[in-house]
């Protein structure tokens, strides 16, 4: 097979063998079964042509094994195999309306799809993805959040789709696009975030073992702009302790996430005043992108590309424009820069909609102009729909000596009935009540630190002051007269 193009880069300090399931984008062309790109990220980074014959237009993932290897990948509509094949019983996601009418150019949500490996079993792999009806794509919202599982074992390793189009969550304020998933703490589980259409509240799944289970509703910041949020995007830091969202009507909001409990806190909004008024440019996507080394967030805004330090104490105030659209046309059409992506090479690409060039920053761990925009640094020789593949941070480590472990089994404590600490999550003060009499309180982080400590006389019922303590997830050990320890986890959220 022929190699179009070769871009020398270094290595990526994260890219580890086994966690290289980013390995592969596969973006551009593949309408009408013509060839499109794909590129891998080695050592070097290697731009291919492919003839992949599913066309990719908003909704993309492109899956590799932990070993780099391109497995699958999908438009929202079909599930494609290594070999371009469509894989055993991959076809007919998202059935309905939509889907049906855009076989021609693939399912219609950009970022409304993305995939993870399974948590505990080998070889299979979890794709959630997004489901629009007529009525809905024209109000703005989404319909369903489905997921699908893959297993890779089957058909000698090109694998089948076990189940499809399993409904999570339906006709319940579902904001198109910007789907996330990011690690729990305990580095093996995952977090799977959907913001609410038009609103300032998310559902939060968790993925644990076997289980995809709902595990909250919160509400955070200020309400948005129905309809809008799908040309925009969503990310998390590569540590997993931000969570970022970004389109042209509702600005940008920054919130750190706590990936013990699941919970965002410490909501930061800043505006950015140049995308209000550029309605004519109102079909093509903004987004966002996080430095590798989690201390720059890169903002595309059309004709802007912004960079902002998230370690400085005002970050608004960091804001610095590190390019600047230049105007050059490909053909008769702009070079805009659009959705944006950390790539296992330590760069961030940014896609145009529909030309054949990628904008490159080539060094974003740097602050200012040294992170040394490259406008259409990178040709991909067929023209881009308007996405790029949704990818997670599939490297974001475990936190080494965290609580996690720990508050994921909790449920499992024998006779935890015996013990009832309310509310939680909490702002300034916990209520515990239980069965036996309480003798002791104490309180630790999510290091296992202790924070607070209380001896009781007695009681059946203890309130403790909270106030002191940040924003976070603790263990609350309660000590009873007969001599049993219970544990508990308690969110300390406070806006």
């Amino acid at each position: 097979m022929k190699y179009f193009f070769i871009l020398f880069s270094f290595v990526y300090s994260l890219n580890c063998f086994s966690q290289q399931y980013d390995n592969n984008w596969l973006v551009g062309g593949g309408f009408g079964g013509t060839k499109s790109t794909k590129m891998t990220f080695n050592n070097i980074i290697l731009v291919d042509s492919v003839n992949r014959n599913l066309p990719m237009n908003r909704t993309a993932i492109s899956m590799s094994d932990s070993l780099g290897n391109l497995i699958f990948y999908s438009n929202g509509i079909k599930i494609h195999n290594a070999q371009h094949q469509l894989m055993q019983n991959g076809d007919s996601l998202n059935l309905g309306q939509i889907a049906n009418s855009n076989r021609a150019a693939g399912y219609t949500i950009n970022e409304g799809m993305i995939s993870i490996p399974h948590p505990i079993h080998t070889n299979k792999y979890y794709a959630f993805h997004q489901a629009i009806s007529n009525a809905s794509a024209l109000a703005g919202f989404t319909d369903k959040l489905y997921y699908t599982l893959v297993d890779m074992n089957a058909n000698g390793g090109l694998g089948k789709v076990e189940v499809k189009n399993q409904i999570m969550l339906e006709n319940d304020s579902i904001c198109g696009g910007q789907l996330e998933v990011v690690k729990h703490g305990n580095g093996r589980d995952w977090w799977l975030i959907q913001p609410m259409s038009g609103s300032n509240g998310y559902h939060v799944f968790l993925i644990a073992g076997n289980t995809i289970s709902y595990h909250h509703k919160q509400y955070l910041g200020t309400t948005k702009t129905l309809g809008n949020e799908v040309l925009g995007q969503a990310t998390f830091s590569h540590q997993g302790d931000k969570y970022i969202r970004y389109d042209y009507k509702n600005d940008l909001d920054i919130y750190d996430f706590d990936r013990c409990s699941g919970y965002l806190s410490n909501y930061l909004h800043i505006p950015i005043i140049d995308s209000i008024d550029n309605a004519a440019f109102s079909n093509v996507s903004t987004g966002a992108a996080i430095s590798p080394n989690d201390r720059y967030l890169y903002v595309s805004s059309w004709i802007y590309l912004y960079q902002f330090d998230l370690w400085a104490s005002n970050i608004a105030a960091s804001k610095d424009t590190v390019a600047v659209y230049d105007n050059v046309l490909s053909g008769t059409k702009p070079t805009f820069f659009g959705y944006i992506q950390s790539a296992p090479d330590g760069k961030i690409y940014s896609h145009s909609d529909n030309v054949s060039y990628m904008h490159v920053i080539n060094n974003p761990n740097i602050g200012g102009i040294g992170c040394n925009v490259v406008q259409r640094g990178l040709d991909v020789f067929f023209e881009q729909g308007h996405f790029l593949p949704n990818m997670p941070h599939y490297r974001t480590p475990k936190l080494s000596g965290s609580a996690c472990d720990t508050l994921t089994s909790i449920a499992t404590i024998e006779n935890k009935e015996d013990v009832l600490i309310y509310p939680n999550p909490a702002s300034t003060s916990i209520s515990i009540a239980a069965s036996s009499t309480i003798e002791q309180v104490v309180v630790y982080d999510a290091l296992g630190r202790e924070v607070l400590c209380s001896l009781v006389g007695k009681e059946l019922e203890v309130v403790l002051d909270i106030k002191e303590l940040s924003n976070g997830t603790y263990v609350v050990s309660v000590g009873l007269e007969n001599g049993r320890l219970l544990t508990e986890k308690v969110v300390v959220l406070r806006e």
